[in-house]
């Protein structure tokens, strides 16, 4: 549900085809265990306020481990979603991506002479720009949350706190119904079949309401973000018209 899953799980397509903290909440300000009907809003409502943050990430799969990491500031409305991300995929050097002013800028290595190629998600001409498409919304836990909390079923505590950035951040599952996830994100549910029919995820709340870590594993497939510096500031700049390439199908 994050951009960094949707951007790396694209890359790695690529790939195989041959791509100063604001105030927050204190711990006393978390008065109650978030709830089926509270989680979306409350943690929504916290991300939207810190706005950025940054993102160490791990994704495993087939035998494979893809890491990455990067800072993000979500769009609000008066300035969009910038993020900057270094990302370690299999059979390929770092690969840098960025997202600034609506188009993802991406450094593929040798493959891209060590330059950025520029993709705007709003062209819907090629498989990888629509695969982009939704990143600004998907960069957003916050918006995430909104655009699937009707598929949410339930939301529960998974444990006792442990220390993670600093505060003691406790476990939630949230579970998912496949199907209404699928038809929040506009995906044909004839995908179903293949999929359990519920989706499990696990967030570690801190006391002010900010995701401090977030797993899940489905299909063979785990994804560990970890979460921090919240609200500290984020400036990504897009690369110089020198730095850019073409490649195609892009």
């Amino acid at each position: 549900m994050t951009l960094s899953a949707v951007a790396v799980a694209t890359l790695a397509g690529c790939s195989s085809s041959g791509q100063g903290a604001i105030a927050t909440a204190s711990a006393s300000q978390q008065t109650s265990v978030l709830t089926t009907a509270s989680f979306p809003s409350v943690v929504g409502d916290a991300v939207g306020a810190a706005r950025s943050a940054h993102v160490d990430m791990t994704i495993t799969a087939s035998g494979n481990t893809i890491t990455a990491d990067g800072d993000v500031s979500y769009g609000d409305a008066t300035s969009g979603t910038v993020m900057a991300m270094t990302m370690n995929l299999p059979t390929m050097s770092n690969v840098d991506m960025r997202f600034v002013g609506g188009k993802i800028y991406i450094d593929l290595g040798a493959q891209t002479q060590n330059k950025y190629v520029a993709i705007d998600p709003a062209n819907g001409s090629n498989a990888i720009s629509k695969s982009f498409a939704s990143i600004a919304d998907s960069a957003d836990p916050g918006k995430a949350f909104n655009l699937v909390k009707s598929a949410i079923s339930s939301v529960t505590v998974a444990g006792a706190p442990v220390t993670l950035d600093g505060v003691e951040a406790t476990p939630y599952t949230v579970s998912l119904m496949t199907s209404g996830l699928l038809s929040a994100l506009g995906l044909p549910t004839t995908a179903t079949s293949t999929l359990p029919p519920q989706i499990d995820y696990t967030y570690w709340i801190g006391p002010d309401n900010l995701i401090r870590k977030e797993t899940f594993t489905l299909a063979g497939t785990s994804e560990e973000l970890d979460y921090s510096k919240w609200g500290e500031p984020v400036s990504v700049q897009a690369p110089d018209p020198g730095q850019i390439t073409q490649m195609a199908g892009l």
